[in-house]
């Protein structure tokens, strides 16, 4: 991050979403090994079949770390928790509705974490 600049703004924001899908990911990894349907986003749509042609919609974020946090088990503490979610608010907003962010404030958003709230260009503070 300490090399980057804002030339490279849009491999950035690549690399972020990344990461927060990642994470994603390995929460519904680690609710499925629970139990296999813990990926559906509706249990009554589950069956072995969808899961095998890839065939079904899966929870999102939120859901995937409520499984893993109260169904799984998993210790996560809040302070954690507040910082998956700015994270993943702030990969949503910079893929979803293109907010530009120079490389210095996604980086520091995203370094700040706990705590904090993210900032615009201008340096306000951009509520999540």
């Amino acid at each position: 991050m300490r090399h980057a600049d804002d030339a490279d703004a849009g491999s950035w924001v690549l690399a972020l979403a990344d990461l927060a899908v990642a994470l994603e990911l390995m929460m519904k990894a680690i609710s499925e090994r629970e139990h296999w349907t813990l990926v559906f986003d509706e249990l009554k749509n589950a069956s072995q079949e969808k899961r095998a042609t890839g065939d079904l919609r899966t929870v999102g974020f939120q859901e995937a770390l409520r499984w893993c946090r109260e169904v799984v088990g998993v210790s996560v503490d809040d302070a954690d928790v507040l910082h998956l979610q700015r994270l993943y608010a702030l990969r949503d907003r910079e893929v979803h509705s293109k907010a530009h962010l120079s490389m210095g404030q996604t980086s520091a958003n995203v370094a700040k974490g706990r705590g904090s709230e993210p900032q615009d260009e201008a340096g306000a503070e951009v509520s999540l």
